[in-house]
């Protein structure tokens, strides 16, 4: 089967460049050697490039949204550039003629024409992330009609439409009607190379100790991956008499003073160098609990890389969050916006009873192994790319 697979990325150039380990290309990446993994599926990359033209009008249409009405204009939803998108691709997709167009994302489909079906698969749609991303947060009134209606383009498009959460899911419901008929949840992977063994992560778990806890933040956008709240629920247990450390990996290291703190700040671990992914290991083998309060989040691939080395997440129960963590399988989700106690009261009691920590922990793993690795996930949508070509 030929599948044309439309990606905003280069997944040609080389996986040593730190840059591409960032979880938007990693997504591409992986889930473009899990659908390849069976050998009668034959994929060609399509990379659609913005052109030069674009930038000054774009530019000055940015400068005068912000003079005018102090708002963010969103030059990724503009019809111009989108089309052009369209034409780009149709293009290839005549010289390639595949079976399918499988597209990571909706904004390079919205304006493209072409014979043959085309399956999406994202994290959110346009309705979703306004206002929920600060990215998408305080557009200005043309970038929100774009917004939709290339969105309400794209989903119009499709034959198949995947997404990783219910959430997700529900907003092209509620904002696009769309047929749930034709959407399924399909999750994300963990974004590494080597998943650890059954008897690698039951030793991790049974080297990790009972007297102490530690809790792992991983996040360079601060407030809204709850950095704050990740430190509040640190201090609550310390507070409870539990002895806790969180290690906050993304954030620069020189906030790290010489008198002892329950907070270790390190700097960002870029995982394209082997010394940056055995470190990143290490310190998610070391800790009891992966923290992610977040306050607008589309799904978390890094709690699937936490339950890959029996990590359980605790984590908000905002966007995509509940359909990746499975309440006492592989974490639990909790609304912050009343504090921390309950989150706290959670962890405390597992680590009083440590006999059902290790059973979380565990768990995790296995939720990992059932449906949160490349593995599954590649199996998923080779069913439904098989389906959306009848």
């Amino acid at each position: 089967m030929k599948v044309a697979f439309i990606t905003p990325f280069d997944l040609t150039q080389a996986m040593t460049q730190a840059k591409r380990w960032k979880n938007p290309f990693l997504v591409s990446y992986f889930s473009a050697k899990a659908v390849q993994e069976d050998p009668s599926f034959h994929v060609s990359y399509i990379h659609p490039i913005t052109r030069r033209r674009y930038e000054l009008p774009f530019s000055y249409k940015r400068k005068i949204c912000q003079k005018l009405s102090d708002q963010r204009y969103l030059s990724s939803r503009e019809p111009l550039l989108l089309q052009d998108y369209g034409r780009q691709v149709a293009r290839q997709i005549a010289a390639i003629k595949p079976d399918v167009v499988f597209a990571s994302g909706t904004v390079a489909t919205a304006y493209l024409d072409c014979e043959p079906p085309i399956l999406s698969w994202s994290d959110a749609t346009f309705a979703g992330m306004l206002d929920f991303y600060p990215y998408f947060s305080n557009l200005c009134r043309q970038s929100i009609r774009h917004g939709h209606a290339a969105e309400q383009a794209a989903l119009d498009r499709s034959r198949t439409i995947l997404y990783t959460s219910d959430w997700a899911a529900q907003t092209a419901v509620d904002s696009y009607h769309i047929d749930p008929a034709r959407i399924h949840i399909v999750p994300r992977g963990a974004a590494i190379e080597r998943e650890p063994t059954l008897a690698e992560v039951k030793e991790m778990i049974g080297q990790r100790p009972s007297d102490q806890c530690r809790l792992l933040f991983i996040g360079q956008d601060w407030y809204r991956k709850g950095g704050d709240t990740a430190v509040a629920l640190t201090q609550a247990l310390n507070k409870m008499g539990l002895p806790t450390k969180l290690t906050v990996v993304g954030q620069p290291a020189h906030q790290n003073g010489s008198s002892p703190s329950p907070v270790e700040w390190v700097d960002f671990i870029s995982k394209s160098s082997q010394a940056g992914r055995e470190m990143m290991n290490r310190l998610m083998a070391e800790a009891h609990f992966l923290l992610l309060p977040s306050r607008a989040e589309t799904f978390g691939i890094v709690v699937c890389e936490a339950s890959a080395f029996g990590v359980p997440a605790i984590t908000s129960d905002v966007g995509g969050f509940p359909s990746v963590v499975n309440d006492n399988v592989n974490g639990k989700t909790f609304s912050f916006a009343d504090g921390v106690a309950q989150a706290a009261a959670y962890m405390a009691d597992l680590m009083a009873d440590y006999g059902r920590y290790q059973e979380l922990a565990l768990s995790s793993y296995g939720e990992y192994q059932a449906r949160l690795n490349w593995r599954v996930v590649g199996q998923q949508l080779r069913q439904y790319i098989k389906n959306t070509v009848g």
